[in-house]
């Protein structure tokens, strides 16, 4: 390990090539779009993962959910927020993270509560955070109202009251 840091402090110029791609980055988040992309990409890349590995690439789909999570606190559009919360909750549930699903969903009927959406849209997020996950074709249309009664059967745990009551709140 030690040869591999003497390699590279040997390098001319490493560091300012290193800095000069950083600050590169950092201009290219900062345009209006860029950050969006960069949610879109993470959202491909996990379902990618999901479709090639199943639940085996639990660990890597929800690493790239907490990059998507931080990064959707810095989109301009609430709307946008809310779909890349909900997206990436719905990658969770297809690799059997339905905890980590409900509250990533309970986060997003906050935030439309917070920001003040018609209720229907508020009730549709809620009503899929109690819903058992199951992978449909239309399963990714968060936005719409659910034409089906809610089920009893919920993916929230009994002891976890304060997250169902604050979901059907």
């Amino acid at each position: 390990q030690n040869h591999f840091w003497q390699a590279l402090r040997s390098c001319e110029n490493l560091q300012e090539e290193v800095v000069k791609m950083m600050e590169e980055c950092k201009s290219a988040i900062r345009k209006r779009g860029a950050l969006s992309l960069l949610v879109e990409s993470e959202l491909r890349y996990a379902r990618l993962l999901v479709g090639l590995q199943g639940k085996k690439a639990r660990g890597k789909v929800c690493s790239l959910v907490s990059s998507i999570q931080l990064a959707a606190e810095l989109l301009p559009l609430p709307e946008d927020r809310i779909i890349a919360l909900t997206e990436a909750a719905s990658v969770l549930g297809s690799v059997g993270a339905s905890r980590k699903r409900v509250l990533l969903l309970w986060q997003a009927v906050e935030l439309s509560k917070y920001f003040g959406f018609p209720d229907e849209k508020t009730l549709a997020v809620a009503r899929h955070a109690l819903e058992p996950f199951a992978h449909t074709a239309d399963s990714h249309d968060e936005w719409s109202v659910f034409k089906r009664p809610l089920s009893q059967d919920t993916s929230i745990p009994e002891s976890w009251s304060t997250v169902k009551a604050g979901i059907l709140e």
